[in-house]
């Protein structure tokens, strides 16, 4: 089973899929990772 993410560093937004392997899990449990914006709706 993979898992979606998201990357956005300014106007650049790039979409991927971890997969199930540890090294992923590790990133999955440390995300997010820096500050996240609300920009409301």
């Amino acid at each position: 089973m993979s898992r979606r993410i998201r990357i956005t560093a300014g106007s650049v937004c790039i979409q991927g899929e971890l997969n199930d392997s540890p090294t992923a899990s590790a990133i999955e449990s440390a995300l997010p990772i820096g500050d996240r914006e609300d920009l409301g709706g």
